[in-house]
Parts: structure tokens; sequence; C-alpha cells
């Protein structure tokens, strides 16, 4: 398996790359491309969740805690005083860090059924649900935040893929087919698993705005003419 500083470079790479992509055609704007570039890093990370004790556990942990607990309190900022905002945001970070980390440890094991595409939709999925009715964003940004997160998602279960081939030697390792899979050995966990992305898919937004903005021609046209230069560094002069 790729370690953790190549699965960091190349989720940060892939969306920093995609990000651009929609910023010059015009379908995101500079201040939502800082959202998705780290949403695609978390994403590079997540399927390291299920390694007990690992560097991207604790990050992603800390991340997901500080993030939802914000999300928290912007949805009952209107509500409530600023000393119980505060504390709404302590009990959830701790509920998430100690509660949500724990039970999280002790039900998975590494390359389980989490490290797998259906693992990828279900993060991307409830990364949109919770942009959206947490959040606040429109269905859009949400469907492209959980976009960006399953994207990066996917990066890491091939770059483990990858590294299960040895290119030099001729030969695989054990590990190959352990990490890009639909399903896992233990069935009860696997129906589970997709049991949960169905449950996702309800909770989701509305993703017709987002289909109309892909099925429309202008989209593509606006691409095309601003993804390759006319002219090589014209606006420099």
């Amino acid at each position: 398996m790729a370690d953790f500083k190549t699965h960091f470079n190349v989720a940060a790479v892939g969306a920093g790359l995609a990000a651009t992509t929609l910023l010059v055609a015009g379908l995101a704007q500079p201040d939502e491309l800082l959202l998705f570039f780290s949403l695609g890093i978390v994403g590079g990370l997540l399927p390291d969740l299920d390694l007990d004790h690992s560097t991207p556990l604790e990050i992603v942990f800390n991340l997901v805690g500080v993030l939802l607990s914000f999300l928290l309190i912007f949805h009952l900022s209107g509500r409530f005083a600023v000393l119980e905002l505060a504390l709404f945001w302590l009990l959830c970070f701790l509920f998430i860090k100690v509660v949500i980390y724990r039970l999280f440890t002790a039900l998975t094991e590494h390359r389980g059924v989490f490290h797998s595409v259906p693992g990828a939709g279900l993060a991307g999925l409830l990364t949109s649900a919770a942009l959206f009715h947490l959040a606040g964003v429109t269905p859009v940004v949400a469907w492209i935040g959980g976009l960006f997160l399953a994207l990066g998602y996917l990066t890491h279960l091939v770059l483990d893929e990858i590294y299960s081939v040895n290119l030099f030697g001729g030969h695989t390792k054990k590990s190959l087919g352990s990490a890009f899979k639909f399903f896992s050995g233990d069935v009860v966990p696997t129906i589970l698993l997709y049991v949960a992305l169905a449950a996702a898919f309800l909770i989701a937004p509305e993703a017709e705005a987002l289909l109309a903005i892909l099925a429309a021609p202008e989209t593509y046209a606006g691409m095309e003419n601003r993804f390759l230069p006319k002219v090589w560094f014209e606006g420099l002069r």
C-alpha cells in the first residue's frame, strides 16, 4: 500500500487540478475552491480510517470533528447565545473524537468494507447531505463537494492497487485486489454498507440542477475555450 505522504500528495494534486478546472470553466466561485480542495484531500485519506491509531485516522477525525462542529453552530446561530453555541461546539467535537472514534476503531478492520468503491460512494453522499442540510449550501455545491471527496477516496484505492504490483519484479503482492473492490469477504457488513449507501442517497440533495449543468453544451464549450491557451502566456503582456 502507498504511504501517508504519497496519498496526501496525490490527493492534493488531483484536487487542485480539478478545482482549477472548475474555476476556469466558470463552474465554481473562488470562495468555494478551498472547500472542494480540502474535501478532495480528506477523501484521499479516508480509506485508511480503518487502520487503528494511524496518522490519517487522527487527522481526518480532527478535521471532521471541527468541520461538523462549526456546521452545527452555524445552523443554530440564530437561536442561541455565543456561550451556548460554544458549548454545543465542544460537545459535538468531543462526541466525534471520543465516542464515534472509539466505536469506529472497535468495529472496523483494515481494508474491510470501507476500503471499497461503495465506501467511496457512501462517503461522498454523506458529505453532500451534510453540506446541504447542515451548511445550507446549494445542491450543486453540495454535490460537487461530495464528488470531490469521493474522487479523492477512489484515488486512494487506485494507488493502493498500483502499489500491490511490483512493476520491476514482475510479480504481485498478496494485497492485490483488497483495495479497489465492490464486495468484502464479510457478507453481513457488505450488505449493511449497500443498505447505508441507498439510505444516504435518499437524504442527499436533489441532483437535477447539477445534471442540467453537466448536460448543457455550454459547460463544455467554456472548458474547451479556456483549457488550452491560444497564445502561450499572453496574459503576461
